[in-house]
Order: structure tokens, then sequence, then C-alpha cells
């Protein structure tokens, strides 16, 4: 199955979704934003992107199944009626943090990614010339490969990992927020492997798209709780992105991530994504450091 009828949906989903996005990241203020439990930033471009791409999927697939990461019961709480206005209003008319964030589209199916989209809005479309234009799109479809794009044009261009195997050699790349991935842990694994760059840190699964074209060749998102589990949403489009443009992404075992058990990778521990070539090298540092136990 070559999924062209459901690409050109998914990237005309997250195109809108991150056209959407742009359209409102100069006007945010705080009251735009509300607190998650886990403290990142939910706002109305959050919840407006989740509404265009519900939207374009419910109309090209009305039967599928749709798994997303914002509850709009929030939306219902007196206290956000001005929040779900804003929404509404963008949502019709067709921010985020002015750093790195991704909207994320994949297609599962029988546990397995066959599909996977990621808007970047605030990615510069040539990495060695980051003042130019920004917005890119990725695109993957299981054994086709991987593909970038800007915003305003459609052409695409075929993009491969970085072709390094010296970890020396390597920059790596990881959460912003400590919250969300041991910083020092990271530290004590770069210092094994002998990567002397500083650290790369983006929000999102822009990680994921740095990774694929090459800008870096390591992602490290290590367990900062023993009870976290990784939410599919999280993951599942840039897994694919990677894995095609001939990549690796496991977890901190080196075990291969399982999206066919619910809305977690619950058979899973913390995210390690490499160029392939440094992914047995990285694996054992990681190890080294956390001394994971064997399931």
């Amino acid at each position: 199955m070559n999924y062209e009828s459901e690409r050109f949906v998914a990237v005309q989903a997250v195109l809108k979704a991150c056209l959407l996005c742009q359209s409102v990241q100069a006007s945010l203020v705080s009251e735009e934003t509300m607190s998650k439990r886990d403290n990142s930033p939910v706002t109305v471009a959050d919840f407006g992107a989740q509404a265009v791409i519900s939207l374009e999927l419910m109309r090209a697939f009305p039967n599928g199944p749709i798994t997303a990461e914002e509850d709009a019961a929030d939306l219902r709480i007196s206290k956000n009626a001005n929040v779900k206005e804003k929404v509404l209003y963008h949502v019709n008319a067709v921010l985020l943090r002015g750093e790195q964030y991704a909207i994320a589209l994949a297609l599962i199916e029988k546990g397995e990614v066959v599909l996977g989209v990621l808007g970047c809005p605030n990615l510069p479309v040539h990495a060695n010339r980051p003042d130019e234009a920004k917005g890119c799109l990725f695109i993957a479809v299981k054994r086709q490969g991987a593909n970038i794009r800007s915003f305003d044009d459609p052409t695409e261009i075929q993009i491969n990992v970085a072709n390094i195997g010296d970890p020396s050699m390597a920059s790596f790349c990881e959460s912003v927020e400590s919250a969300h991935s041991s910083h020092s842990d990271a530290a004590l694994i770069t210092e094994i492997l002998g990567v002397t760059a500083p650290p790369v840190r983006i929000d999102s699964q822009c990680k994921y798209a740095v990774i694929a074209r090459g800008d870096a060749s390591i992602y490290l998102r290590l367990p900062t709780r023993a009870d976290y589990v990784e939410k599919i949403w999280d993951h599942a489009a840039g897994w694919l992105i990677v894995k095609e443009a001939g990549g690796e992404v496991t977890d901190v075992y080196g075990h291969p991530l399982d999206f066919s058990v619910g809305r977690g990778l619950d058979r899973n521990k913390g995210i390690v994504g490499t160029n392939g070539k440094l992914h047995s090298q990285v694996i054992a540092a990681v190890r080294q450091v956390l001394k994971p136990e064997k399931r």
C-alpha cells in the first residue's frame, strides 16, 4: 500500500495547522496560555492546531479513529472560556513560544507507524542559513524514504541522516526542559562518547527533524521518573521520519519502540535516537550511566 491519499491529506492538514500557529504566534499573551499538569505550555494554537487536523481527517476519513494530545474538556471549564473563544476564532479563520515546536501527525496501523508528518513552523528551511525562511514540513511513508519541503513551496527534497561514525564528531540534541530529560545523565553519556560540541536544546519533535536531515546525530530523552510513560503522539511521526532517513530510534535498553499498546509506550523506557551508525555506541554509553535493569 502506497498511502498516497493518506499522505496528501496528512500534509495538507499539518500545513493548515502550522499556518494557523504562525498567524497567531506574534499575538501570544499570557491569557492565551493555560497550564498543563506537566507544566508544558498549552495555548490557543495547541487546541486550534489539533482542531484543524481533526476536522481535516474526519472529512477525509470519517470512520478513522483519532488519538490526540489535548483534552477538550479543559475548554469547558468556565475560567478557560476566553481561550475557547480564541480557539474557535482562529480555527474558523483558516504560538506557542518563539522557540521550536512541532505539529505531528502519524498513521498507525495494527501497532505499526506507516505515515508521519511533522510541521516545524520556527525551524529554518536551511540549517546553515538560520536567519532566512522558516517553516518546514517533514514527510515519511514506510519504505518510501523521508522528505522535506517548505510551507511556501510544495517541492520535496529527500533527506538523510548525517554520515558520521565517530561520536566525537557528533552533535546531540535534548529537551529544553530538564523535567523532560535528565541533562546531568546526558552530560555523563556524552562525556563517555567523547562528544565535545555543546548540546542543542530543542523542544518537541523538532529534535527528530534535525536528526533526520543531519543537523545533529544523537537525540537523548532520558527518564527523570521511574513511573513516566512516553506518549505515542510525542514520538510516532518523528520515529518514522528518522527511520526512513536512515537513522535509528529505540528506548534506553536498545529495544524497538512499541506503538501497539495504546496511548502510551508502556513497554519502553526513555528514547535514544541516532543517525544509525552511532546507535550501538550510544546505547552502550547510556547503559553505563543509567544501568537499566534487564526486562
